[in-house]
Formats: C-alpha cells, sequence, structure tokens
C-alpha cells in the first residue's frame, strides 16, 4: 500500500510567517529588503566619499623623475597619481637641478559615486633647469663610473644617461648656453669604450641635432633607431685621434656586442692621423722626444731628475698587420702623440723616511687621526697599515691619492728660493710615461711577482735605469695625477683636458712585486679609486 502526499500535506508543511506588531509579513519584508538595499548602495555610492573625500592628482613633468610632495609627505615619482584629503594642500615638485615648483591648492571631492567617478585633478608641468653646470658635472662623473665596468649582462644595464641628460638640458634649459652642453658632450667620448655607451652617445646627438622631437604635450619622448651617420659628422672637423675611435662607432652599430678583431691598418683614417704614414711609425724617433736635461735638484734631501720638453709616442707598439682584439685594455693604451714640458721628477717611489718627515709636520695625516680622514673620504681603513717606519728604504704604501697629493703639497713649502715658480705635485700620465720610456732597462732588476718578493723592497742600485731612476717599474704601483678614463688615449690625450669634469678613478702606472712582468710594462695603465689605500 503507497502512501501518496495531498496538497493538504503541503499547505499542514509550509511555514507561514506571522504578522509582527500587526504588520503583515508582506509589508515588513518589502521594508527590510528596501532597507538593505539602501545600506548597499549608500556604502557602494556615498560612504566612500564620505570615508575619503578628497580628489586623484595626477601629475606629469617634463622631464620625467620628478618628485612630488603634499604637505611634505612622499606620494611618488613623475608621472605618478595619489589620492589627496580635500582642503587647503600645498604640493611641491622637486627634481634635482631644477627649479622647485610649489603650489597652494584647494582640494575638494564629492560624495556620491566616487567608486566609479572619482573626482580627478591633472597637473603638467615643464620644469626649468637652473643649475646647468652642476648637472652636467654629476652626469659627467656617473658616466665615468660605468664607462669603467667592461661587461654588462641582461639584468645589469647601463642606464641611457648621456641621452638623459641631453634631453632634461634642451627639456628644462631657458636660455641659450648650448656650449656648456658640447663641451659636455666633447668631454664624454673619453669614455665610449663600450658598444651600450656609444649607443647612448649616439641618440645624445641625435637629440641634440632633433633627430628625435619630445612632444611636449603629452610629455613623452619618442625614440627612435639611432643614426650613426650623425656621430661622423660631428667629429669630422676633429684634428684629434678619431680614426680608431669612429671604427670602433661602426663595428658597435649592431645591437649585438661582439669581439671586434681588426687589423691596425685595417682602422679608417688611421694614417692621416698619425702622419699619413704607415703603422710603422710606431717605431718612428722624434728628433724632439723628452730627455733628461743633465740637471737635478734637491729638495728635503729628496733628489729630482730633469727631463727635457719633448714629443714622444705613447701606448703599446704594434705591427701593422697584427690582428687586435678592441676591448678596454687596447683602447685605454691606444698609441698617440704626447707633448710634454720641461719637469723634474722624483729618481724613486717615495720612501717611508720620507713619508714620517711629512707625518712629523702633518700630524692631520697620521693614523691616530684616520678616523676623521675615514669621514672625508680621503683613505680607507687600510691607510698606512703594516708598515714598518724603522725600515726607512722601503717604499711607503697603503696610502690614498688624497695622501699623495697632501705630500706633494707639504714638500712643494720645501722648495729652494730660486725655484719660487714651481708648482710640486704627482706626474700626469705623459709625464712619467716620458721618464718611464727614457729610463726602461733591459738590464734594471726590476721587483715584479717572479723575483719571489712578498712585499715591496728597497730601493736597490741593481734597479737604476738609463736616466737614473729607481724602480720606475715594478716594486709598486705609482699614483699620477690625472684621472683614468677608457678611451681617453683614443682622443689623443692622457687624462682629459679639461678641469671642469671628474672621473672617478686615478690612473696608476708602473706595476708591482704582485704582478708578472709579463702582463705589465711601461705602456700599462692601471685605476684606483683615489681613497683607497693598498700594499
Amino acid at each position: 500500500m503507497s502512501n501518496k502526499i495531498t496538497d493538504q500535506d503541503i499547505e499542514n508543511a509550509i511555514v507561514k510567517l506571522k504578522p509582527v506588531f500587526g504588520i503583515k509579513p508582506e509589508i515588513y519584508l518589502t521594508v527590510l529588503y528596501s532597507f538593505i538595499l539602501l545600506l548597499v548602495l549608500f556604502f557602494i555610492l556615498v560612504y566612500p566619499g564620505l570615508k575619503e573625500n578628497g580628489t586623484i592628482v595626477y601629475v606629469e613633468t617634463y622631464p620625467v623623475g620628478a618628485v612630488v610632495y603634499v604637505d611634505n609627505v612622499y606620494k611618488g615619482s613623475t608621472p605618478t597619481k595619489f589620492f589627496v584629503d580635500s582642503g587647503e594642500r600645498e604640493i611641491k615638485i622637486e627634481k634635482k637641478y631644477f627649479e622647485t615648483i610649489l603650489t597652494k591648492n584647494s582640494i575638494d571631492g564629492r560624495v556620491f559615486g566616487t567608486i566609479f567617478f572619482p573626482k580627478k585633478y591633472k597637473m603638467n608641468e615643464i620644469l626649468t633647469l637652473n643649475k646647468q653646470e652642476e648637472l652636467l658635472k654629476d652626469r659627467f662623473t656617473q658616466i665615468s663610473s660605468y664607462a669603467l665596468i667592461e661587461d654588462y649582462y641582461d639584468r645589469y644595464q647601463m642606464p641611457p644617461l648621456i641621452s638623459r641628460t641631453v634631453n632634461e638640458y634642451l627639456s628644462g634649459t631657458n636660455n641659450d648656453n648650448s656650449k656648456l652642453l658640447y663641451d659636455f658632450l666633447y668631454s664624454i667620448r673619453v669614455n665610449l669604450g663600450s658598444p651600450e655607451m656609444v649607443h647612448d652617445y649616439v641618440e645624445a646627438i641625435s637629440l641634440i641635432n632633433n633627430i628625435n622631437i619630445a612632444d611636449q604635450g603629452s610629455f613623452k619622448v619618442e625614440r627612435t633607431q639611432p643614426d650613426f651617420s650623425i656621430i661622423f659628422d660631428y667629429f669630422a672637423d676633429e684634428n684629434n685621434s678619431q680614426g680608431l675611435l669612429l671604427s670602433i662607432i661602426k663595428s658597435y652599430q649592431s645591437d649585438k656586442r661582439e669581439n671586434i678583431i681588426v687589423s691596425l691598418g685595417e682602422i679608417e683614417g688611421i694614417n692621416s692621423i698619425l702622419g699619413n704614414l704607415d703603422y710603422a711609425y710606431i717605431d718612428k724617433e722624434f728628433s724632439d722626444k723628452p730627455a733628461i736635461n743633465g740637471k737635478t735638484v734637491v729638495i728635503n734631501n729628496s733628489r729630482f731628475v730633469g727631463f727635457t720638453s719633448g714629443t714622444f709616442l705613447t701606448g703599446t707598439k704594434f705591427p701593422n698587420n697584427t690582428k687586435l682584439l678592441i676591448n678596454n685594455d687596447f683602447l685605454a693604451s691606444f698609441p698617440h702623440i704626447e707633448t710634454v714640458e720641461e719637469f723634474y721628477i722624483l729618481e724613486k717611489e717615495v720612501t717611508l723616511r720620507d713619508y714620517a718627515l711629512f707625518l712629523n709636520e702633518r700630524t692631520d695625516w697620521k693614523i691616530e687621526n684616520i678616523a676623521d680622514l675615514l669621514s672625508k673620504n680621503l683613505v680607507t681603513k687600510d691607510y698606512l697599515a703594516f708598515q714598518d717606519f724603522t725600515d726607512k728604504g722601503k717604499p711607503v704604501t697603503n696610502i690614498s691619492w688624497h695622501a699623495a697629493v697632501a705630500y706633494c703639497e707639504w714638500l712643494e713649502t720645501k722648495l729652494p728660493l730660486e725655484m719660487s715658480g714651481y708648482t710640486l705635485k704627482l706626474p700626469s700620465e705623459a709625464q712619467w710615461e716620458a721618464a718611464a720610456k727614457f729610463d726602461f732597462s733591459s738590464n734594471a732588476n726590476y721587483v715584479f711577482k717572479e723575483s719571489g718578493a712578498e712585499s715591496s723592497v728597497s730601493t736597490d742600485f741593481s734597479r737604476i735605469g738609463n736616466a737614473g731612476l729607481y724602480d720606475i717599474s715594478g716594486n709598486v704601483w705609482e699614483w699620477t695625477d690625472n684621472w683614468f678614463f677608457p678611451t681617453d688615449s683614443v682622443n689623443s690625450l692622457l687624462g682629459l683636458d679639461n678641469i671642469e669634469y671628474e672621473g672617478v678613478e686615478k690612473a696608476v702606472r708602473g706595476g708591482s712585486w704582485a704582478n708578472s712582468s709579463n702582463d705589465i710594462n711601461i705602456t700599462t695603465r692601471g685605476s684606483q679609486d683615489p681613497s683607497w689605500c693598498t700594499p
């Protein structure tokens, strides 16, 4: 027998709402649902505007990268957007080297529908460059730092600092001072040792020649493939050693980094650069090359050997048919002509005895004052480390370039009256190499790694050269006066001939007891941070 569910059974099973306070269910349910709906709409459409009443502010600047503050609270760098509460607000836009923009703004907002239709306010500002020289000097140093890096990889790339600098200069300068910018670009050539740097340089010249035009309306700079013909025109009237540099640039036109191997005889323009001669020219003897002048001077018991003025060829000698890998080492010692005026150079490296005399009078450079020296970034923590001042004949080591300069300034105060017109300073690389090439002797027993020395050694007559100089090669590296740049020799000058711009590292010469003589010769160039103190 089956049980069937009847309509009566269903009716008896239904739960029926009862009236509340005499109000029928269909009425109070309608009211309840309406209230819930209104509450939801309130939290969607009204509450956000009550909780955060204000405006979304969009800030764009030309050039980009300016920092934005609202009531001195950092909000981001341009282009940027952020929310600002309603009320009287101070908006400040800052970018280093540019005039600061400071505005007072009455920020309002809306209450209804801010999630879907927020209040918006846009600021488009063209920044005014008011520190042109400071911008160019600082960027030159930054670019020089990146130029010392030989290899880049995917996660570490060189930022386009050259083209960025030109772009910022052109966009922010309200007066015509193009000479500053052209001097900057001229000087930057000493850093063009990599494809990345060359590409950036070409783009910078494209900008200055209006190849890439800045759209100030939308605050964007359209980039195009650099036109390498521009850079050839840019160098067309130069009389310096541009043959190799142009060859490098042509080789770097590909976006792919390659090892460039060339023959000296194949380098475009090299013959005209070096006197319309075959590259065997490197072996040519100059009739007026620097030589000892037969004079010496003694300053505070330190003997200096005199050299005549003259012209000579710097750099490494290569046969004309030699195939060469173009890299930083080759570029740094590329042969070119240098001219030096008459000078005197110390016959040996500064000894511990000499430096002790300096410390007795310049007590600010004593080791007990290292904390102060470190705070000024004049030395590293290894300043004068491991120095045994009882061994007075050894060269002083673990001193910075700054310490070497201070020593020269002190010794200059000891000049005799008859030399009152002279200055005493570290040698330039050209002066050092002129002296080294004349002094070098194949019979001298220079101190390199194969000599077995485990540190620097005292002066020995077995290491005297043709000019009467000791340890011009080996024993310890020697500071020079000028900054080191990877392609300055390509531009016919060791060290930038422009006191306006500074590099990052100072050039050192000569090699040391820790180097193999097979790796170091008198044309080898090295570089170190001027604060470094090494053995």
